[in-house]
């Protein structure tokens, strides 16, 4: 790309796992600094009761000694897995499948072997690159026999990367952590990998835009509403760097959109809809229509009906365009239109 371009900072890092596996626990040990890991507070906590992610949760965090990623935390309840099918993808990214190390042998292969399964589903086979994939044992601290527990994870990955070694990158070391300890055992090992792995993806170049374009991104939402139209972002980029091209800003934004700093969607026709924060997209709107009875005490959840009005949506979100946020809707296939038109009497079916 010449003088313009400058190597990716910024790496996607998924963590994939079923509920309560702490896969939130573990992105906070790894962005932990050295300081607080070994502050009194940190060392003594004990295993808090589990707060399920609305979703997916995305946030930029720095991994001390790995460097920078994009986090997807994704949600390990299953009504959240359709959505999760649509963000797993991507060649800048890293895949952690984490899992209990307290449970037996066969419910550990069988929940690996689905993600695994759900990430092959993802990816594109025409792709060079094979999605990177590591696998994270948690709560190896309470296992009774940790040999044993360390057998199991080596027989497992044997199995798992003769069925899934051609279409998957998976990583011949499993890691046996305790996230009170950040900076102890398998988490300093997991950190060093990780690094490692990032080093490979961060070789590739990016047009020197897409950093301007991450420091005015948030400036440009308009309110609580992260999204603008593909003219808008021409608009607003021409700004910043009047002689960008559309072609340039078009590269630019396909690398954003890879190393999750955005999604880039076709809604209407030709017209690209930009979400400036995909993190609102996956916990604050797929969040709480897909929460089911059981969640919903932790977040603001839409109550459940049949079929929705305009008004409905319009109440719950307060959003400065409702019918914006239907069409996403509709372009990921999660609802309906039962009326056939965007009236302000429109019947609107949820895909829950």
């Amino acid at each position: 790309m010449g003088a313009g371009s400058t190597p990716i900072q910024t790496v996607k890092l998924f963590l994939c796992g079923h509920p309560a596996v702490g896969k939130t626990s573990l992105k906070r040990a790894l962005s932990k600094g050295r300081l607080k890991a070994i502050l009194p507070q940190w060392q003594k906590l004990r295993h808090s009761s589990h707060c399920p992610t609305p979703g997916i949760s995305v946030e930029e965090k720095h991994i001390n000694g790995s460097g920078r990623f994009c986090v997807w935390d994704c949600a390990g309840q299953v009504e959240f897995h359709l959505t999760h099918s649509m963000f797993l993808g991507g060649d800048n990214g890293i895949f952690i499948i984490v899992y209990d190390s307290t449970k037996s042998e066969d419910i550990v292969k069988d929940r690996i072997s689905y993600w695994m399964s759900f990430i092959k589903a993802g990816h594109d086979p025409s792709k060079e690159r094979k999605p990177s994939v590591m696998l994270v044992g948690t709560h190896f601290d309470q296992t009774r026999n940790q040999n044993f527990a360390q057998e199991m994870s080596t027989n497992i990955l044997s199995e798992l990367t003769r069925l899934f070694g051609l279409h998957l990158e998976i990583c011949q070391e499993t890691f046996m952590v305790d996230t009170r300890r950040p900076y102890r055992g398998d988490m300093i090992n997991l950190r060093t990998r990780l690094g490692q792995s990032a080093e490979d993806l961060r070789g590739e170049l990016t047009p020197r835009i897409c950093d301007k374009i991450k420091e005015k991104k948030s400036s440009w939402c308009r309110g609580r509403y992260p999204v603008l139209y593909w003219k808008e972002i021409v608009d607003k980029t021409k700004l910043i760097d009047r002689y960008c091209e559309e072609d340039l800003l078009e590269t630019a934004i396909d690398h954003l959109h890879q190393m999750g700093e955005l999604h880039r969607a076709k809604i209407d026709g030709d017209d690209d809809v930009i979400i400036l924060d995909p993190n609102w997209l996956t916990s604050a709107i797929f969040g709480p229509i897909f929460a089911k009875p059981g969640l919903r005490e932790n977040y603001n959840n839409l109550v459940e009906k049949q079929l929705y009005t305009v008004d409905d949506i319009a109440q719950h979100f307060d959003l400065e365009d409702t019918y914006l946020l239907i069409q996403l809707l509709l372009y990921f296939e999660l609802a309906q239109c039962m009326n056939g038109g965007f009236l302000k009497s429109e019947r609107i079916k949820l895909t829950t």
